[in-house]
């Protein structure tokens, strides 16, 4: 894992100990607001502008008949001009609540960026390859590392019969990896490429050994003019 990747992990498991962010905006309440007194003023001040409207057009296509073919029709206009108002004032507050969501992600950003750096900085001082790692945690983080490998060895040798030879590609391949390891947590330029130069000399050995160990005897024999005994007879 990178230490981003560690940052992020350590954030979402103990999102509860890190200090709070505010919390985010409430969603908007309809039903509290069709109750409240701003819902209802603004709505009889809707009605009432587009009922004025609508007399305005009546007079205009009736004259004299205007109030009369209003009424008729009065109850299901103003029931209409509800209906809009109401959705209206639904889509506002929506897009108010969207925009509030909005500055508070930033709030939300802003919040966990000293965290993050806090937490970076220390979380990288873990690194055992890290110049602020405590002495005597290295030294003793590489004494049980040497007792692991050894003993892992050990065993090796006891069940498996390696030879010296394969104990020695084996400590190669072991110091590869751990190379390799350092590698990918190092982030200082100088230090990636350090770490780059020792495994490929480490990679270099491991083939100059594997390849010394791949020759054939029979090839050598006849390189040196020896026989080599024929066991069968």
């Amino acid at each position: 894992m990178t230490l981003r990747e560690v940052v992020d992990t350590f954030i979402r498991e103990f999102k509860d100990e890190l200090p709070q962010p505010p919390p985010p905006p409430e969603l908007p309440n309809y039903e509290e607001d069709v109750s409240g007194v701003e819902y209802q003023v603004s709505r009889e001040e809707y009605i009432k502008t587009k009922m004025e409207e609508l007399k305005h057009r009546y007079f205009e296509l009736y004259q004299l008949d205007a109030t009369k073919e209003m009424r008729s029709v009065e109850e299901s206009y103003i029931e209409t001009f509800k209906q809009e108002f109401d959705k209206e004032w639904r889509r506002e507050r929506k897009q108010l609540h969207d925009e509030q969501l909005s500055e508070y992600q930033m709030i939300l950003d802003n919040h966990y960026i000293p965290i993050r750096k806090k937490l970076s900085d220390q979380l990288r001082r873990l690194n055992i390859t890290h110049t602020r790692f405590p002495e005597k945690y290295r030294k003793l983080f590489n004494e049980s590392r040497i007792a692991f490998f050894k003993n892992k060895r050990d065993e090796n040798i006891i069940e498996t019969g390696l030879t010296n030879d394969d104990n020695i590609r084996q400590e190669l391949e072991l110091i590869f990896g751990h190379v390799k390891n350092i590698l990918f947590l190092e982030t200082d330029t100088k230090e990636v490429i350090k770490h780059i130069d020792a495994a490929h000399r480490i990679l270099n050995t491991l083939s100059t050994f594997n390849k010394l160990g791949r020759k054939d005897p029979n090839t050598e024999s006849q390189n040196t003019g020896e026989t080599i005994p024929n066991n069968s007879q």
